[in-house]
C-alpha cells in the first residue's frame, strides 16, 4: 500500500522557479550583409543554450526585421522606438555590420544604420551603456554589380561606409572597430570577440552573479591538464550515437550531439511513477483471483494511486537544464545536489548526459571554463562488468579501469576535495542487468554520496527495473523526462534540417 502522508508532505514542497536575467543586443546593418546577420542570430541561439547559464542570463537579438511594426512616423524613428529606446534599460550591446552597402536616408541621417549608431553613442554617453562593437568586411578593392547603371550608386555607398569608419576613428571618444575576411570568415572573427568579451568579469551579468553567490576562486590542482580532459570530451562524446538506430544509406557520420540536442523536460517524481503504478486490470483480476489482494485494498490503493497522480501531474513541466544547474550552485539544499533522471528507452538519458559534458568542453574561454563544475561521466554499464578484486569505488575505476582519459593517481582526490569544483554524471544504471552487481553499485553511489557530501550527483535509469527507495533515502530527488512537446520537436527538426541538409541542393 502506498503511504498517503509521504503523499500530502510531499505536495506541500515550495517551487522554486529559476530567475533568468534578459539582455538585449541590437543588430544594426545595411541590407547587403544577410549572411553575417543570420551568423549574428545563431552565435545568441546556441550562447543562450550552452554557456548562459553560468549568469543566468539570456541575449535576445533585436533587430528591425522581428520587433518593429509598421505606422505613422518616420519610418527610421519608429524603427527606433520599437527596438533601441524599448529596451534601452536592458540593452547590453550594439552590434553594427557593413559590407560594401552604407543604407538609404531617413531624414535624419545618410542611412538607418548611421541613425542607429549615432542613438548608440548617445545612450552611452548618458548611461555607460550600451557596449558598441562594429565589424566591417574586409574589401581591398570596389566590386562593381554587373548592370552597368548601379556602378555609380554602387560606388557613392562603397565610399559613404569608407568615410564613415574613418569619422568612428575621429570622434572624441573613438569606436574600436575590426574587420573580418569576407562573408566566410566572419564568424572566426565574432565568435571570438564577443566570447572574450561576454566571459569577462567586469560584465554586468558576470559581476553581479558573483557576488551575489559571493564565489571564491580556486585555482585547478596544477597537474590537471584541461585542455586534455577537454579534447578526450570531445572525441569520445561529441558525435550522436546511432547504435540503436538503422542509418541505412544514410551519412549521419558528422551529426554532432551539440549541434541538434534539444534539452527536455521533466515532472518530480515523488512516490507516484506513471509507468509502474497504474496496474493493468487483467494483471489486477489476476492478483484478486489469487486472493494476493483484497477487493477494498485494490480499491484504497487506487485512491491514494490517484491523489499521487493528480499530485504528479498538476506540476507543471520543468527545463530538465534549470533543474540540473540548481544543483552545483553554492548554497544548493543538500538534497538539490543529488539526481536520478528517469526515462523511457530512447528518452534521451544518455544524450543527456554526453550533452552535459560537452556544454562544459565547449565553453570557448578556458578562464570561464574554468569557474564550471568538471564533469566525471561513468557509465555505470561498463562500471558495473569491471572486474576488480576488492571494494570498487567511482575514483578507483576512474584511475585504474580501462576509460578513455587517463587520471594520474590522487588528482581526482584533490578535484573532488575543491568545493563546486567537480559533478559526477552516473549514467546508465538500467545496464546493470544482474541484480546483484546493480545492488552493490548502489552501494557504491551511496557510499560516495556520504564521503563527498557537497559533490552534485546525477544518475540516469530507465524506469522499468529501478527501485527508487534506497536513493530516495540518501536524499536523491526523483524527475521523469516527458515527451517533447510541439515546440521542442519543431526545434529538433530545424536543427536536424540545418545539419543533415543541404538547401543548395
Amino acid at each position: 500500500m502506498l503511504d498517503a502522508h509521504s503523499s500530502k508532505k510531499n505536495h506541500a514542497m515550495a517551487l522554486t522557479p529559476c530567475t533568468t536575467r534578459i539582455y538585449h543586443v541590437f543588430l544594426a546593418s545595411p541590407g547587403d550583409v544577410s549572411a553575417e546577420r543570420q551568423q549574428v542570430r545563431r552565435f545568441f541561439d546556441d550562447y543562450n543554450r550552452h554557456t548562459a547559464h553560468i549568469w543566468n542570463a539570456r541575449f535576445e537579438v533585436v533587430d528591425w526585421e522581428n520587433y518593429s511594426t509598421i505606422g505613422v512616423g518616420r519610418p527610421q524613428e519608429l524603427i527606433t522606438r520599437q527596438t533601441l529606446a524599448r529596451f534601452r534599460e536592458s540593452l547590453a550591446l550594439v552590434i553594427g555590420v557593413m559590407g560594401q552597402r552604407f543604407g538609404s536616408p531617413t531624414g535624419a541621417a545618410e542611412s538607418g544604420t548611421e541613425e542607429e549608431f549615432e542613438w548608440a553613442m548617445e545612450a552611452r554617453k548618458e548611461t555607460g551603456f550600451p557596449e558598441i562593437k562594429w565589424f566591417f568586411r574586409k574589401i581591398d578593392q570596389f566590386s562593381a554589380p554587373s548592370d552597368p547603371d548601379q556602378i555609380e550608386e554602387a560606388l557613392a555607398q562603397w565610399k559613404k561606409v569608407r568615410n564613415f569608419r574613418k569619422r568612428m576613428q575621429d570622434l572624441n571618444d573613438p569606436v574600436f572597430f575590426t574587420e573580418y575576411p569576407g562573408e566566410s570568415g566572419f564568424a572566426k572573427v565574432f565568435e571570438h570577440d564577443l566570447n572574450l568579451w561576454l566571459a569577462s568579469p567586469d560584465r554586468y551579468w558576470a559581476a553581479e552573479l558573483a557576488e551575489s553567490r559571493k564565489m571564491a576562486a580556486v585555482a585547478l590542482p596544477a597537474e590537471f591538464d584541461a585542455e586534455l580532459y577537454r579534447a578526450d570530451l570531445l572525441k569520445r562524446f561529441v558525435n550522436l550515437n546511432f547504435e540503436m538506430l538503422d542509418t541505412t544509406g544514410a551519412n549521419y557520420s558528422n551529426v554532432r550531439l551539440w549541434s541538434v540536442f534539444v534539452p527536455q523536460s521533466v515532472r518530480e517524481s515523488h512516490q507516484y511513477n506513471p509507468r509502474l503504478l497504474e496496474i493493468p486490470k487483467e494483471h489486477q483480476q489476476r492478483l484478486l483471483d489469487a486472493g494476493e489482494i483484497t477487493a477494498e485494498e485494490l480499491e484504497e490503493t487506487e485512491r491514494q494511486v490517484e491523489r499521487l497522480r493528480q499530485d504528479y501531474f498538476s506540476q507543471p513541466r520543468r527545463p530538465v537544464l534549470d533543474v540540473i544547474d540548481e544543483a552545483p550552485r553554492s548554497g544548493s539544499p543538500s538534497d538539490a545536489r543529488k539526481l536520478v533522471i528517469l526515462g523511457d528507452p530512447g528518452s534521451g538519458k544518455s544524450s543527456l548526459i554526453r550533452y552535459l559534458a560537452l556544454r562544459w568542453a565547449n565553453i570557448a574561454e578556458p578562464a570561464l571554463r574554468d569557474t564550471q563544475p568538471v564533469p566525471l561521466v561513468i557509465e555505470l554499464g561498463p562500471y558495473g562488468r569491471w572486474p576488480y578484486d576488492g571494494q570498487k569505488s567511482f575514483i578507483r575505476y576512474l584511475e585504474e579501469g580501462l576509460v578513455w582519459h587517463s587520471w594520474p593517481h590522487g588528482l581526482l582526490d584533490r578535484l573532488i576535495g575543491q568545493n563546486g569544483r567537480v559533478v559526477l554524471l552516473l549514467d546508465g544504471l538500467d545496464e546493470i542487468f544482474d541484480v546483484t552487481t546493480r545492488e552493490a553499485v548502489i552501494n557504491d553511489i551511496q557510499r560516495f554520496n556520504s564521503q563527498f557530501q557537497h559533490l552534485p550527483i546525477l544518475v540516469t535509469s530507465r524506469v522499468v527495473g529501478y527501485q527508487p527507495q534506497r536513493l530516495r533515502d540518501a536524499g536523491f530527488r526523483h524527475f521523469m523526462l516527458q515527451d517533447l512537446d510541439a515546440d521542442q520537436i519543431a526545434a529538433f527538426i530545424e536543427r536536424w534540417h540545418e545539419v543533415t541538409f543541404d538547401d543548395a541542393e
